[in-house]
């Protein structure tokens, strides 16, 4: 038996998703408004027109274990957290095949030129932030289907959008947070102390604003310490609270070298300063499978002893008091040799550049107008880097305490 089923010429027939707004930039909880636009160089004849609004947080990874010597085992570890899943029949009939009758046939055939479909979808007002990262993503879409029984495949178009959730930094507690460290040293003669204090005039930023430490290091050792350092540092957990079934990842957004401290003496390191670029909130609120949160470091060695010191900061999207002035949405930072082009929708996988996806979010330029020059301490493709490895992607909590 032959196949009637017409194969689709895209040349001329082609379907696209216009939204109201050309940023494609919303806050949960907004109301959503575009069109499907279907332009047809011939008549065509089609059952219906559908746009599927979707959702959610996808996590997966793969681990290699050995539960029996020489025999390694792929475990997969795939979660998916919807927060909604609406398909709106635009004309016609959808996918789910609705009863009809005989007298509509003739609106089943559509003419040749330029047909609008619009539709409105209103945002659920507890769902989280728009975040793409290493293990896991929170994403939301509009797909378009243009749907016919007469041809071999649908016209659809998927269209991602980033979805915002503030996290206001005036309704947080943001007063100034110290802290200290100290661990032995031990030298063959006699023993000793190396004590690193941190000091920030506030735990909470905005990207765009600079953060302002405060370092005092004492040396009570017979060993210079060859060199301190500053940074910022993002922790991703993806997955449940059970640690063996999460997975973290550490990125070092920011890095500032203060400088090295002489045996038997104290420095102090005074406005050390570094940048924060766009980057998602912290805790990535109303999400279930995927958290983040921001630590302020300071590194330093002395010989074979290693001190390090966290202090939990937070990252919000709307700043504290009156200092937002002038903002900008600015695609997220990125993970370095990382491209966000390669994006799954129902199983299949877009490639092209048209599909890919960065979201973006709030980045104010207020600091720009501080005294103190913004350096530029984003470290080379060569510094990033990325924690990955079984020690550091096990216990999230034995590092970070927020």
């Amino acid at each position: 038996m032959m196949n009637s089923m017409k194969d689709l010429n895209i040349d001329q027939r082609q379907v696209s998703i216009q939204f109201e707004r050309q940023d494609k930039l919303y806050h949960s909880g907004e109301q959503i408004r575009g069109s499907v636009v279907l332009e047809l160089e011939k008549p065509m004849e089609i059952t219906g027109v559908e746009v599927k609004l979707y959702g959610g947080t996808s996590v997966r990874w793969t681990d290699n274990r050995d539960p029996i010597p020489d025999d390694k085992v792929n475990i997969e570890y795939n979660v998916e957290e919807i927060y909604f899943k609406k398909v709106l029949v635009l004309w016609g009939r959808g996918r789910v095949h609705h009863p009809r009758n005989h007298d509509d046939k003739e609106v089943d055939k559509l003419s040749a030129g330029k047909h609008v479909f619009p539709f409105r979808y209103n945002l659920p007002t507890d769902i989280p932030c728009s975040f793409e990262g290493i293990y896991g993503s929170v994403r939301y879409y509009a797909k378009a289907s243009v749907l016919s029984e007469l041809y071999s495949q649908n016209l659809e178009s998927t269209v991602f959008i980033t979805v915002l959730q503030d996290l206001n930094l005036s309704l947080q507690s943001l007063s100034g947070v110290r802290k200290s460290q100290e661990i032995s040293i031990h030298s063959c003669f006699r023993a000793g102390s190396l004590t690193c204090t941190l000091s920030l005039p506030s735990c909470g930023f905005v990207p765009g604003q600079i953060i302002r430490a405060d370092i005092s290091v004492k040396n009570k050792s017979t060993r210079k310490v060859q060199g301190a350092t500053l940074s910022l540092k993002q922790i991703v957990r993806y997955g449940s609270d059970d640690s063996n079934k999460s997975r973290k990842v550490m990125w070092e957004i920011q890095h500032l070298n203060i400088g090295s401290i002489n045996a038997e003496s104290e420095q102090k390191f005074v406005e050390n300063i570094l940048h924060v670029p766009s980057l998602p909130p912290s805790r990535l609120d109303c999400c279930q499978f995927i958290d983040i949160k921001y630590d302020m470091v300071v590194s330093a060695l002395c010989k074979s002893h290693p001190l390090l010191l966290s202090l939990p900061i937070i990252i919000g999207t709307l700043p504290h008091g009156q200092c937002a002035s002038n903002w900008e949405y600015k695609e997220q930072f990125p993970y370095p040799g990382t491209k966000w082009r390669s994006i799954e929708v129902d199983g299949t996988r877009l490639e092209d550049d048209e599909h890919g996806f960065i979201p973006a979010y709030k980045y104010y330029h207020s600091a720009a107008s501080c005294k103190y020059q913004i350096l530029d301490n984003s470290p080379s493709s060569k510094r990033k880097h990325l924690h990955l490895n079984n020690e550091h992607c096990s216990d999230i909590e034995s590092e970070t305490t927020v």
